[in-house]
Parts: C-alpha cells; sequence; structure tokens
C-alpha cells in the first residue's frame, strides 16, 4: 500500500466524538470534543484531578472535509455543524523505541493556539528532529442530539464489560 493510500484511509476516518462544555475552578468555561471510547477515563481525571466540571453533553460524528464536500446535501439534513479539526499527534520515545499517536478533536477556531500549546510541551531538539509530527486533518462535527446528562450517551457503552470480568 502507497503512503497515498494509507494517508487518504486515515483521512476517510469517522469518529463518534461527545461534544461537552466544561469549566475550570476559575469559571471559565470550553467546549471539549473528546472520542467516545475515552470519554468516561478522561471525564473522571479532569473532574478528579484538575477540578473540572461538565454540562450540556453532545453526541457527534467527526467526518473528514473531504467526505463532508463530497456529499453536502447529506450531512445537511443530519445536524448542526461545526468546524472541526483532527490534530495527529505522534512522538517517538528514545527509551522504549516506541512511538505514540494520539488524535485531538479542536474547533478551528483554536486550533492555533491548541498546537502551540502542544509543541510548548515538547523539546526543540525533539521538534526538529523527525521523532515529533504534527498533522492537521479538516473537518466537520455534526451533532445528532444534545443532553444535560451524558448517561443517556455513555453508560449503555459498558454494561456488558462487567460480565467478561
Amino acid at each position: 500500500m502507497s503512503s497515498e493510500d494509507t494517508d487518504a484511509g486515515r483521512n476517510n476516518e469517522f469518529h463518534k466524538l461527545i461534544r461537552c462544555r466544561m469549566t475550570n475552578t476559575a469559571g471559565e468555561t470550553s467546549i471539549r470534543f473528546v472520542a467516545l471510547e475515552y470519554f468516561l477515563l478522561w471525564e473522571y481525571m479532569m473532574q478528579n484531578r484538575h477540578g473540572f466540571t461538565f454540562e450540556e453533553y453532545s453526541l457527534c460524528l467527526w467526518v473528514p472535509q473531504d467526505e463532508f464536500e463530497q456529499k453536502p446535501e447529506l450531512y445537511s439534513h443530519s445536524g448542526e455543524v461545526e468546524p472541526v479539526g483532527r490534530i495527529n499527534i505522534a512522538i517517538y520515545d528514545d527509551n522504549y523505541h516506541y512511538t505514540y499517536n494520539v488524535a485531538r478533536f479542536v474547533r478551528d477556531s483554536e486550533i492555533d493556539g491548541f498546537k502551540a500549546i502542544v509543541r510548548s510541551h515538547v523539546p526543540d531538539e525533539v521538534q526538529a528532529s523527525n521523532r515529533f509530527s504534527l498533522e492537521e486533518t479538516p473537518g466537520y462535527c455534526i451533532v445528532k442530539e444534545s443532553s444535560p446528562d451524558r448517561e443517556r450517551y455513555v453508560l449503555g457503552l459498558y454494561g456488558g464489560l462487567h460480565d467478561l470480568y
């Protein structure tokens, strides 16, 4: 498979996200988009480690921009649309000989600030090497439905897991 095929496949990924309003201990609010499968852990860490509170949950589908633009008639009926980019971060760890890959979803208006924050945590020599990459994929979040309560979206996912342990 060529690198073009790999890139095209990666750009056509869809992601289920939870969109929520988050308030820090100073009372400042922001909107976050978190992958559905990581949301409960992320929310727990933000609440218990940093003291954030949450409200206004929405289930969203993230669609790459190229897919969205190919089928505008389909997505125009799907729900509220918000421009949200996917930021792919890859850092190679010399100690463990492992590349850590992570994707974050950020409103278009906040992408430059987010990338600056990420870069501020990565040493200059790592950024200048081939051990670090920060790639942006434009896209849209389609808000499927909203609820003041997150249980509607996330609790049903894990009910069957208790039977496995």
